[in-house]
């Protein structure tokens, strides 16, 4: 460090201040000519690691990456809300084509609409249990979920199984033939989108949490037999079912 000297005079008194390289200040005070004089030295505070800029410097950078952080998060969960809802359109529903077997079950999806029959050569007819994990054994059409718009049961058909149309979010609609006995566990777990269902007198029991999740149903859009067993939550948040209180079950 260089060390600085200042020098003034008033009224004939001489002042000295002097820093040394060492930090050290010195103040010095004369009577002028030959008068007497005194000195006090004291050390400098040492400079602050870090001055009061620096720190609102690293506050406002700081600031300035959590924002960046959170409006790339938004952008990106925009993002993936705008390419589902593009992907599960229906101009791209009526894109995606395939066809199965599964049990007994001859599978085909085309414009949307997801078509279940009986597989020719199966004497049975009952169709299979599946399951929601991925690694034991979901519905053939579950990677399809978000194109199904409608689904179709061929008369012959008489069971559906557990999970079978679980999350089928853009289903709007169900025909369910009057062969049908039993609607399984799961069934038609958050099909929201439906809209309206007819189960036939031939059913005699539907599944816990069949309908689970099913907002959009209305009871005027409802028609349920008298005589079907109900499992427990089968239509928990299936809202306006009167006269028959099923939200109880």
């Amino acid at each position: 460090m260089v060390a600085l000297t200042a020098h003034a005079h008033w009224r004939n008194v001489a002042c000295n201040v002097s820093m040394g390289g060492d930090n050290t200040v010195t103040f010095s005070v004369g009577g002028g000519r030959g008068g007497s004089s005194s000195s006090k030295s004291r050390s400098a505070p040492k400079q602050e690691e870090r001055t009061r800029t620096e720190i609102w410097a690293s506050h406002i950078e700081e600031s300035r990456v959590a924002k960046i952080v959170v409006v790339s998060s938004m952008a990106f969960v925009l993002i993936v809300i705008v390419a589902g809802s593009y992907l599960n359109s229906d101009q791209n529903s009526a894109s995606v084509t395939d066809t199965g077997t599964s049990g007994n079950i001859t599978w085909g999806l085309a414009e949307g609409t997801l078509t279940l029959s009986l597989a020719p050569g199966h004497s049975g007819t009952t169709m299979n249990n599946y399951s929601d994990r991925s690694d034991s054994t979901p519905s053939p059409w579950q990677g399809y979920t978000g194109w199904i718009t409608r689904i179709i049961i061929v008369d012959g058909i008489t069971s559906i199984g557990d999970y079978a149309f679980q999350n089928c979010y853009s289903m709007t609609s169900v025909t369910i033939p009057n062969s049908v006995e039993s609607i399984g566990d799961h069934a038609f777990e958050n099909c929201y989108s439906m809209t309206s269902v007819t189960i036939p007198d031939s059913v005699e029991s539907i599944g816990a949490y069949a309908f689970y999740g099913c907002i959009a149903l209305k009871s005027e859009a409802v028609t349920i037999p008298d005589s079907v067993s109900i499992g427990d939550n089968a239509f928990q948040y299936f809202y306006s079912l009167s006269p028959r209180p099923i939200m109880d079950h």
